[in-house]
């Protein structure tokens, strides 16, 4: 796990030699194709150099956007130079150089802390002062003006979810200016007792480990950079693959349950996804990984979810390995109608023997069933399997994602007909804003000519895959009448000073309303009521986040003007399956 962080530390080191010569003035399009010209290991180092100079306030993931386009020109300007967005060579040395010394004069070093189950590259001249804590331990600047301490709690203590709702909370003298959650991390920042405040948690098996950083608003630059480099450069123990010096998974403390003796009934199903960032980020249906024990991206190998959305119907995974892969582009422009379009994907994989196909047809209505604006629909045939794959415009951008069809027993049943070239599809623009957390690259023109059939199978077959799911059916879980959807066993009544948001009541499922985008970073549940409606709820927070959080909602018209707090009483159990 440390090589990486070997290989950083060796490479701020050493200067290395520009593989590049730019031209004299370029646009972002020219910045980025000479950014992603770079070895992927040479763009997160020119990442870390600016991040190290103050000008990059993001993680250093080799992926080129807004941010690392602006740090470049930022430095440019800092040395007096046009800012092109592409560096010379001599600018580029004159980075390394500012960068290597400043990495020297603070002492940055490879701490692995064995109390915090954190990896880090810690600037141990700047935090000189060590000391153990009840969670970790703290590094503390010789002036007390910067502190920062890991942080490891087991989730027989407090959960994941629950820790998280702690350290969003707002008080007196605290308050939050960002937070995001997702299924393996979050980060929350602000301000505390009039200091800043940076913190990272990473879900580990059996606990929470992270760290905190904490500074004085005078060394503002100084702890806002430390706060972002740690983030780019520590990792939990408990992830550390052995045989590089850290500690393996297997020596980490298993504070979970043990175990049912009983062997859990296993089922096996299958979609398709497409790589959308490099380190193995891809994208599939929510409904193609939801109850997942296991999830298998053939020919590359295990993968995690990062973050998934029922309502929107879309998921966010990344290989648990990475490996070299191609990148999809997803298209800015929405789709037209009438326009030629190209479907990839694995279906039918019981008989087709998991082999990529692909079909072809035209985008046949802008919106999707009973007039979603948020798909459209097209006449390639879309079969089980399809889902999560993706819908390529004539010159092989994203244009969307497979995600149903048409049930033709129900609609034979209903209506005496069949409809087998109807399918659906989540718009591109739909799925741009799901992913508009992540860093992607951003799109470019269309190519003069467009592709043919075979050309356009070629270049989607470089990043659309096969996703498998290994599913337990948990026990405990009571299918609801008629409805299609189960029960979960966790109650959703909540304790005295804890609150829902809850935002829309249905007799339907399908008609809760997607406020997904609006509410973000916090995501939204679907209960079912004592009196049989489904609520759309999102939460629990304590009362006073929760009052000040709907407050904010509600200024948005997405939002109903009627949204509640309810502390769940009359919430029978959580919707999921559907």
């Amino acid at each position: 796990m440390l090589s990486l962080h070997y290989t950083i530390k060796a490479a701020l080191t050493c200067a290395f030699i520009a593989l590049f010569v730019p031209a004299a003035h370029a646009d972002f399009a020219s910045s980025q194709r000479w950014f992603n010209g770079m070895a992927e290991e040479d763009r997160s180092l020119l990442q870390s150099q600016l991040i190290l100079l103050g000008h990059y306030e993001a993680l250093a993931d080799s992926a080129f956007g807004n941010f690392t386009y602006r740090a470049i020109q930022e430095f440019q300007n800092s040395i007096g130079d046009a800012p092109t967005g592409v560096l010379t060579p001599r600018q580029k040395g004159l980075l390394e150089d500012a960068a290597s010394g400043l990495y020297h004069d603070l002492g940055f070093d490879i701490v692995e802390d064995a109390r915090g189950m954190m990896a880090m590259l810690l600037p141990k001249s700047l935090l000189s002062s060590v000391s153990e804590t009840r969670r970790g331990t703290a590094y503390t600047s010789a002036d007390g003006s910067i502190r920062l301490e890991t942080i490891r709690k087991p989730f027989a203590e407090e959960s994941y979810e629950s820790l998280y709702q702690t350290l969003s909370s707002t008080s007196a003298g605290r308050s939050i200016n960002y937070q995001v959650l997702n299924a393996d991390k979050f980060v929350v920042s602000g301000t505390r007792a009039g200091k800043l405040f940076y913190i990272l948690i990473n879900r580990t098996p059996g606990e929470s480990a992270g760290f905190s950083v904490e500074w004085e608003r005078s060394r503002n630059e100084l702890g806002a950079m430390v706060a972002t480099f740690m983030a780019s450069y520590s990792y939990p123990l408990a992830y550390a693959p052995p045989g590089d010096g850290s500690v393996s998974s297997t020596d980490v403390p298993n504070t979970a349950p043990e175990p049912e003796a009983t062997p859990p009934d296993t089922r096996r199903s299958s979609g398709t996804g497409f790589f959308v960032a490099e380190r193995g980020v891809l994208v599939t249906n929510h409904h193609v990984i939801d109850g997942c024990s296991a999830i298998d991206v053939v020919g590359y190998g295990p993968a995690r979810v990062v973050t998934s959305d029922k309502v929107v119907d879309l998921a966010v995974l990344q290989l648990q390995a990475a490996k070299t892969h191609a990148v999809a582009e997803i298209r800015a422009e929405p789709a037209q109608l009438g326009e030629s379009v190209v479907a990839l994907g694995f279906p039918l994989a019981d008989i087709l023997n998991s082999s990529l196909n692909v079909g072809t047809g035209i985008v046949s209505s802008d919106t999707g069933f009973f007039g979603a604006e948020t798909r459209f629909t097209t006449n390639v045939g879309i079969q089980p399997g399809n889902s999560g794959g993706p819908i390529l415009d004539e010159y092989g951008r994203i244009l969307g994602v497979a995600v149903s069809k048409i049930d033709d027993e129900a609609l034979l049943a209903a209506m005496g007909t069949t409809a087998p070239n109807v399918g659906f599809a989540i718009k591109g623009e739909v799925l741009a804003e799901y992913l508009s957390l992540f860093r992607l690259p951003a799109p470019s023109p269309a190519p003069d000519e467009p592709l043919n059939v075979r050309e356009l199978a070629e270049k989607g077959r470089n990043f659309t895959v096969q996703v498998m799911c290994n599913a337990e059916q948990a026990t405990g879980v009571a299918p609801v009448a008629d409805r299609g959807a189960t029960i979960s066993v966790s109650s959703p009544q909540l304790p005295d000073g804890y609150r829902w948001a809850v935002f829309a009541s249905a007799r339907d499922i399908g008609n809760l309303p997607n406020l997904s985008s609006v509410l973000a970073p916090h995501s939204t549940r679907v209960v079912l009521s004592e009196n049989g409606n489904y609520g759309l709820v999102a939460g629990p927070f304590t009362e006073e986040t929760a009052e000040r959080l709907l407050a904010e909602w509600k200024r948005n018209p997405l939002v109903p003007s009627d949204a509640y707090l309810s502390s769940g009483r009359r919430f029978i159990g959580f919707v999921g399956g559907l």
